[in-house]
């Protein structure tokens, strides 16, 4: 009888123990965690895009041909004149 006393309460005392630690210690840890990472990103943002006085950069991706199939459009046959 006492072993299942025993057991119960040591279940009880984890399972306060967990409920504290989840709702105090953890959020504190992962907002510290989160802060820390988007420290980190804002770092690598500012280093890739720091830029030297006078320097030009021009981004820029020409548009793709249009290729026109035989099924696409009208096909006009021709002669040639000589």
């Amino acid at each position: 009888m006492i072993g299942l006393f025993r057991m119960v309460f040591i279940f009880l005392l984890i399972w306060c123990i967990w409920r504290v630690l989840s709702r105090v210690i953890f959020p504190v840890l992962l907002r510290g965690y989160v802060n820390r990472k988007i420290r980190q990103q804002e770092e690598l943002f500012h280093q890739v895009n720091r830029k030297k006085e006078g320097e030009i950069n021009i981004n820029y991706t020409p548009k793709p041909e249009k290729n026109i199939g035989m099924e696409e459009g009208d096909y006009v046959e021709y002669e040639e004149i000589k």
